[in-house]
């Protein structure tokens, strides 16, 4: 009898040590994965100020097209000589993608930039790049000239949105509106631009960061009097301050 609650007696003791070794391994390897995780943040934050602060070498690595990318020696996108920080060369940007059909003969790979960034053996890397601020505008009312079948939008309803798509309140939104006023060239005479006429108008957006640019004050009568011989190409630009 005395055999058997000995055994017992063991038997609880090795089950009671297996599992508090389990706990403590546990224990350790949610300590190790934690320290993994907070030294990964930091060498990502410093990737980050690497990227953004310094411009590479050589310097103007993004407007010489003599510097290939194995010429290059550092990687930086910051601009040459900027007086602020945090300035991006947006040549050295143009590099980084092809954004055509045609192969881009200055193209920078992922490979090389992991190569200069002196990470290849330890980490992944990807960089990826999104625009603070994007802009959604719809065309509200339009105009179209006495004897031209060409019509002209005149009032526009524009959205500021961050890069997690939400409406940004209080941005200083700027529309350029742009008319060129053509001429048509007779037989093998070319186009002539006779006039380029520009018109701005600002608002602030809403809370759901919406704002309404209207020029149905200054198109219309710009265009009533033109002749309707003439071409009329229009585009319109957007500027946001926030």
């Amino acid at each position: 009898m005395h055999v058997i609650l000995e055994y017992l007696a063991i038997g609880v003791l090795i089950i009671l040590f297996i599992t508090i070794s389990l706990n403590m391994i546990e224990d350790v390897t949610g300590r190790l994965v934690t320290v993994k995780e907070e030294q990964l943040y930091n060498v990502a934050e410093r990737l980050m100020d690497k990227i953004l602060l310094t411009p590479g070498f050589p310097a103007d690595w993004g407007t010489n097209i003599m510097v290939s990318s194995d010429d290059l020696r550092d990687f930086g996108l910051a601009l040459s000589g900027a007086r602020a920080p945090y300035i991006i060369d947006p040549d050295k940007v143009m590099r980084l993608a092809n954004l055509s059909i045609l192969p881009n003969p200055l193209l920078l790979n992922y490979s090389r930039i992991v190569d200069l960034l002196g990470i290849s053996d330890d980490y992944g890397f990807r960089l990826e790049m999104k625009p603070m601020i994007t802009h959604v505008v719809q065309p509200l009312e339009w105009y179209t000239p006495p004897g031209n079948r060409t019509s002209f939008p005149t009032k526009f309803k524009i959205r500021v949105l961050n890069w997690y798509k939400i409406g940004l309140p209080n941005a200083n939104v700027t529309g350029i509106y742009v008319i060129v006023k053509i001429k048509p060239g007779a037989g093998n005479n070319p186009n002539k631009i006779e006039e380029k006429k520009i018109f701005a108008e600002s608002n602030l957006t809403d809370a759901l960061g919406e704002t309404i640019v209207d020029f149905t004050d200054v198109v219309p009568s710009y265009l009533e009097n033109q002749p309707s011989t003439n071409w009329f190409l229009y585009f319109l630009l957007i500027h946001t301050q926030w």
